[in-house]
């Protein structure tokens, strides 16, 4: 196996932590899409890639955010198998060879279980399957929209390169793009494999672009449902009593995000549309993108097409 992680990158302090972390094998790359204006994090980089010739970087032109940068990393990647991090968290040891093992397997991508670091300690999430099994790409979309125990995360996944490269794919660029891009691509494959290995650290509260308070940030979580609803309505109808069944927890995730926007500016009128918006997307049906809240963030992502044609 030949593994490509792909790896956006913004400020962060962290960034040493991670190339750190990075298995030894000759079979691994990474690709790190550097967004503009961070000098600290370029001079970084130049340094690690003069020492690593496994490391490469690629300068992105215009601010993509982190899902046009992971697009712009895929088409770069040249391994038989793409995954992701965050450039604020780190790999568990034994990453490279856990992968390795389950796609010699005949798999087409994998989800795996992660740690979290709150300060400096280090916990496992509780959210996971309890022993490794294998099931269709569909079932595991299915278990994405309505169990928690395969989240969203692009960064707890990992993905045949042809699967990533001939999906329906989506440039949401703003919070909450990884479920709309993730669920496309697991309906894609044969066979996913779901171990309960924790992989990867996450650096929870780390100050990155979903955990920062924003105004606009239920506008955001809204545009990712409509997001996955446009997926299901033209590619995969099956999925949609699962997104049902999630109705009331993606509701209560909006609410969350509304209290957390409050704060932040956050008006009642605002929040009276945010409400409507949900009921009219997540519980009856599609609106039309033209004049909608939301329409900002996913006018220019839609329709979804293959990676390769996105600009």
């Amino acid at each position: 196996m030949r593994l490509s992680l792909v790896i956006p990158v913004a400020h962060t302090n962290t960034l040493n932590e991670l190339i750190a972390s990075f298995p030894s094998e000759l079979g691994f790359e990474a690709i790190f899409a550097l967004e503009p204006g961070c000098e600290q994090e370029k001079s970084i980089l130049e340094e690690a890639c003069a020492k690593d010739n496994r490391l490469k970087m690629v300068l992105n032109p215009e601010r993509l955010g982190p899902m046009g940068s992971r697009i712009a990393g895929i088409k770069r990647a040249k391994g038989d198998v793409i995954a992701f991090a965050d450039a604020d968290d780190v790999l568990e040891k034994g990453y490279f060879k856990a992968l390795e093992r389950e796609f010699d397997a005949g798999v087409d991508a994998v989800c795996f279980s992660f740690s979290y670091l709150k300060g400096e300690k280090k916990r496992r999430t509780l959210l996971r399957v309890g022993r490794r099994k294998v099931v269709s790409g569909v079932a595991a979309g299915k278990l994405l929209l309505r169990d928690l125990t395969v989240r969203g995360f692009l960064w707890a996944k990992a993905f045949r390169r042809d699967i990533l490269l001939n999906m329906p794919c989506i440039d949401l660029r703003c919070r909450f793009e990884d479920s709309p891009f993730a669920l496309p691509a697991l309906c894609c494959c044969s066979k996913v494999s779901l171990i309960p290995d924790s992989l990867y650290i996450y650096r929870k509260g780390s100050g990155g672009m979903t955990s920062t308070l924003s105004p606009t940030r239920p506008f955001e979580r809204l545009a990712s449902f409509a997001a996955i609803r446009h997926y299901e309505d033209a590619y995969c109808p099956e999925l949609k009593p699962h997104s049902a069944f999630a109705t009331v927890r993606n509701y209560l995730s909006l609410l969350m995000d509304i209290r957390l926007a409050k704060g932040e500016g956050l008006g009642k009128k605002d929040i009276r549309e945010l409400k409507r918006d949900f009921r009219l997307t997540c519980c009856n049906g599609m609106l039309p993108l033209e004049g909608r809240t939301y329409s900002r963030y996913l006018v220019g992502a839609l329709p979804y097409m293959p990676i390769a044609l996105i600009k």
